[in-house]
């Protein structure tokens, strides 16, 4: 950990700002980084990556990472990710390639947030929420639960609502808010 922060992420952190590629931490860090305590075995930053650009971003993390691209196969949930496999062991670092305007629209509003002596890329809560109902796994559901208990005060709820509108997932959020 450096900063409360998995060395690896930093790593990873450090060569998406080296290579200009648009990113913010997403997935089980990023609830924590939003006040949620839980454990996570991977970490998952968002990145906008022209594909042009995908063969010097692997040579960039191939440094200090085993790192593939992986195509995906036909109902792959995650076609095209990177994933950045420490070489000296530890988490693996998987990047997820924005797929939709949703995303894009998440990778904009990502606030910068201070951990530490870092300032690190994190998508807003209420996109968080609004991809963890879009995964749908029973984890994220659970991540969600947890965030609205935590910071429901600090939402935009106009915000979270535009965010599960562009997702088509406010029936998700309506049903957990409900019970």
């Amino acid at each position: 950990m450096s900063d409360g922060l998995p060395v690896e992420l930093k790593a990873v952190l450090d060569v998406l700002r080296e290579t200009g590629v648009v990113h913010a931490l997403i997935g089980g860090w990023a609830v924590v980084a939003w006040g949620v305590v839980r454990a996570s075995e991977d970490v998952d930053v968002l990145i906008e990556l022209p594909t042009s650009r995908r063969k010097a971003l692997l040579a960039a993390l191939s440094r200090a990472f085993d790192a593939e691209w992986r195509q995906g196969e036909p109902g792959d949930p995650v076609p095209g990710l990177i994933r950045a496999q420490p070489k000296s062991g530890g988490l693996p670092v998987d990047l997820l390639p924005a797929r939709s305007n949703a995303d894009i629209a998440a990778l904009d509003r990502a606030k910068s947030v201070a951990v530490g002596a870092l300032r690190i890329p994190i998508v807003t809560p209420e996109d968080l929420i609004a991809m963890k109902l879009e995964a749908g796994g029973g984890q994220d559901y659970e991540d969600v639960r947890r965030l609205l208990r935590v910071i429901a005060d600090d939402l935009d709820q106009s915000q979270l609502k535009a965010s599960c509108d562009a997702r088509r997932v406010s029936d998700r959020l309506a049903s957990l808010t409900k019970s």
